[in-house]
């Protein structure tokens, strides 16, 4: 009975031993690699919190300007904002791609088939998944891609991204990540749950990079609209901005702050953050200037966002207590234990 029963053990132990497992991996501890080798991205993983989780980004940039282009004086404004990068399903812009990793599984047989999938309120429209075949050749994952043994065994090389930002009373950009294999009659699974990061405004206290004004009409403002767009290259210049002052084209509405708001949204990386402006629009659909926001600010380092609300209407008549020019954003601080590293928005009114 002794020998049956070591028999017996040994056989259970090795059978636990040789069960199929599957890790998918992201950048959990928000360090900017992805832990391959340790376990600092595995404990917590399959929960995200303020403090911990992996983030990934709205890959909402226009690379060739191929989106704006096509916008002219027809185009509705609720269909503005809605072609860019990651309206499609190729990756034009890959260095925005938060990097997710599976470890290597060796021990497969040639009929071993994976699958990486979403869920969530919303995710499965707002969350791009894509495989890195090489050579610069990124996949779309869709929900009947296939993994054979040939991409399991030495491990998966994954990127998500984000067709949308974090949105009021709809996606809040919480997304689960789902990695399931099936091999010889058993299957095993692992998730991970990201967030994608959120669209913040500068703060004061930040170095400028670029200044923004406007051109006017024909008419009797042009020479001292001009005269305010000559003193402002200077001033830019004397303060140590190297990129040149953009003027806007804005059919008369001078008040570049009030339309419109440089923000960005960032994750961390092997080489520091990396980030992407964002050019946040003013509330106003009857503001044609805000327009310009899609129509020629956008690139491959810059994206646009709206948010009208439930409103659609594209009257000339809008409220001037929705312009920009009311938010203003406090520098980083702490206050009562609360600590805000980014700093708070206020919007002031009329």
């Amino acid at each position: 009975m002794r020998m049956f029963s070591g028999l017996l053990f040994i056989s259970a132990a090795a059978t636990a031993a040789d069960a199929l497992k599957v890790t998918i991996l992201g950048d959990t501890n928000r360090d900017g690699v992805v832990d391959m080798t340790g376990d600092s991205d595995l404990a917590g993983k399959e929960i995200w919190t303020n403090g911990r989780g992996a983030l990934f980004l709205a890959n909402i940039g226009d690379t060739n300007s191929s989106c704006s282009q096509s916008i002219n004086e027809d185009t509705p404004a609720h269909q503005i904002d809605q072609c860019h990068d990651a309206s499609g399903e190729i990756q034009k812009n890959p260095k925005y791609l938060a990097p997710l990793r599976t470890t290597p599984i060796s021990d497969l047989t040639a009929s071993a088939r994976g699958r990486v999938f979403v869920s969530g309120p919303h995710a499965s429209g707002k969350v791009r998944i894509f495989h890195d075949r090489g050579h610069g050749q990124w996949a779309y994952v869709n929900e009947v891609y296939e993994f054979g043994p040939q991409d399991l065994r030495p491990g998966l090389v994954l990127g998500i991204d984000a067709r949308d930002v974090r949105r009021p009373d709809g996606w809040d950009g919480r997304v689960v990540v789902h990695f399931n294999v099936t091999d010889n009659g058993e299957t095993a699974s692992d998730r991970i749950a990201l967030r994608v990061a959120p669209v913040l405004t500068h703060h004061p206290v930040q170095r400028p990079d670029q200044v923004f004004t406007a051109d006017t009409i024909d008419g009797p403002q042009i020479g001292p609209q001009m005269h305010f767009v000559n003193e402002i290259r200077g001033f830019s210049k004397e303060a140590g901005v190297e990129k040149p002052v953009v003027v806007m084209k804005t059919k008369g509405d001078v008040w570049v702050q009030d339309f419109f708001e440089p923000g960005y949204t960032s994750i961390p990386g092997p080489d520091g953050p990396v980030y992407l402006r964002i050019m946040i629009r003013s509330r106003q659909n009857g503001r044609s200037a805000g327009r310009e926001v899609f129509a020629t600010l956008r690139s491959d380092t810059v994206g646009g966002v709206q948010h009208m609300g439930n409103s659609s209407a594209e009257t000339i008549d809008f409220d001037s207590g929705e312009s920009l020019g009311n938010l203003e954003t406090i520098p980083p601080y702490s206050h009562n234990g609360q600590h805000f590293p980014a700093g708070r928005c206020v919007m002031g009114r009329h």
